[in-house]
């Protein structure tokens, strides 16, 4: 049996699997971060208090640092990436076709990248996607399948299909 998931990639889809990653140990960062700014600038402000400039300024700009690592880095990562994408692609999006059968076949404009089921350590639902799971611990790199873009067949079908073809795979 084969399956077709076809969607355009766009830089605000690409943004929001940016934000909103598949996993998401990356919010204890976040937090650390959050916390580390609230204590640099508790220390900017009472050494401004005492009038302390150059402990004031250094403290400022490690709020800085912290409010740049907690909030805005990832956003300009995503867009250099994107950017590069774009690059690659020759365009400012592209569609992107998976062909599930006995391999996976992805299809990103001009190129196509295959793997293995055996590669696959995971299927997460996510509500409007699903998100296969290739390789396995830190080095997992998840490859998402929109619901309402699979093509003569249905999400429901693509889900049955999975759970009796690779009953070894396990689906979260």
């Amino acid at each position: 049996m084969t399956f077709e998931n076809s969607y355009l990639v766009t830089k605000e889809r690409y943004k929001n699997w940016v934000r909103h990653p598949v996993k998401k140990a990356g919010h204890i960062y976040k937090t650390l971060w959050i916390l580390l700014f609230i204590v640099t600038l508790y220390l900017s402000v009472s050494s401004v208090v005492k009038t302390d400039t150059v402990s004031s300024y250094i403290f400022i700009l490690l709020s800085l640092l912290c409010v740049y690592q907690a909030f805005i880095r990832d956003i300009v990562i995503a867009n250099r990436k994107f950017k590069l994408l774009s690059k690659q692609q020759e365009a400012d999006q592209w569609q992107r076709t998976v062909i599930l059968s006995d391999n996976i076949e992805v299809r990103e404009g001009k190129l196509v990248t295959e793997f293995t089921f055996d590669q696959i350590s995971e299927l997460i639902d996510l509500g409007e996607y699903y998100a296969l799971g290739i390789g396995t611990g830190r080095d997992v790199q998840y490859l998402r399948l929109l619901k309402n873009a699979f093509v003569e067949k249905t999400d429901e079908d693509f889900l049955d299909f999975f759970k009796r073809e690779h009953e070894d795979i396990p689906i979260g």
